[in-house]
């Protein structure tokens, strides 16, 4: 369970949104380089430092791009190359920044020695960082398809840490975009159910509690249940399901009101208190 706080998240979303908007700064930042005499202080526009990056990253895909698998994930960026979506084609997922709210994501196949594209997205807004650099980007079913789907990290936080995504399924060799998925904070996919659930943290040492259950249906993320557990006072906690009145339970039997994805967790939690 990732505990996560949902008004940080709001004004990350205005911060961002705000950068989009606005041409990105032109300050100049130093880089430090070592040279046979001494240190050496270069200063490079900001965007000239992503165009670094990017050609960084281009030099790092033109060096790989013959071996069978291959992955990199930077802060600035990052390289994969494999059968990422089907065992019968090579693929590379390349993602790099423009500046320091705007991602580009270029997704590329394989065909008769050339690289063909499938694929050519620009997230907006979208934010640097290396909390979930690993996961940044993933490719695993979402829709119980069996067919591995794109997921590429925009946002996180470290505060009660959390992320928002955007998702792509992959069908009949393209890729249709899940309206609605980056509203699912933390996102995680349960092959059982074949349902996406969602959890944050809205306070109070970690007691005042939301769960969110959705599922995709066609290219949409769909909600199908949304709940508010609030054990903040004495040994009772508030439940509210999907904005109807709410009712209240004994401490100890809150986990039996959440969704069973989360039940464990949120039994412990409540022993402890």
């Amino acid at each position: 369970m990732k505990p996560l706080i949902f008004p940080l998240y709001l004004l990350l979303a205005l911060f961002l949104l705000t950068g989009c908007q606005q041409s990105h700064r032109q300050g100049i930042i130093a880089l430090e380089t070592d040279k046979k005499k001494g240190n050496d202080t270069t200063a490079f526009s900001e965007q000239e430092i992503y165009l670094r990056s990017k050609k960084h990253l281009d030099s790092v895909f033109n060096a790989n791009q013959e071996t069978e698998t291959f992955s990199l994930n930077l802060i600035n960026g990052a390289v994969h190359i494999g059968h990422l979506f089907t065992p019968t084609a090579k693929d590379a997922v390349l993602g790099y920044y423009e500046n320091d709210s705007v991602l580009n994501v270029i997704v590329l196949r394989r065909s008769f020695g050339r690289w063909d594209t499938l694929m050519k997205e620009r997230i907006c807004p979208a934010r640097q960082g290396a909390l979930f650099m690993d996961d940044a980007y993933t490719f695993s079913d979402w829709n119980g398809d069996g067919i591995p789907d794109l997921k590429v990290i925009k946002d996180q936080w470290e505060m009660h840490t959390g992320e928002i995504s955007d998702l792509w399924t992959y069908q009949d060799n393209r890729f249709i975009k899940v309206k609605g998925f980056d509203k699912i904070i933390s996102a995680q996919y349960d092959k059982k159910t074949r349902l996406i659930y969602s959890y944050m943290s809205t306070g109070c040492a970690d007691m005042s509690m939301y769960f969110g259950v959705f599922k995709i249906t066609g290219s949409e993320a769909r909600p199908v249940k949304q709940l508010n557990c609030d054990c903040c006072n004495g040994d009772s906690c508030t439940i509210t399901i999907n904005g109807l009145q709410p009712y209240n339970v004994p401490i100890g039997q809150a986990y039996k009101h959440v969704p069973a994805y989360f039940a464990e967790g949120v039994k412990e939690k409540c022993l402890m208190k």
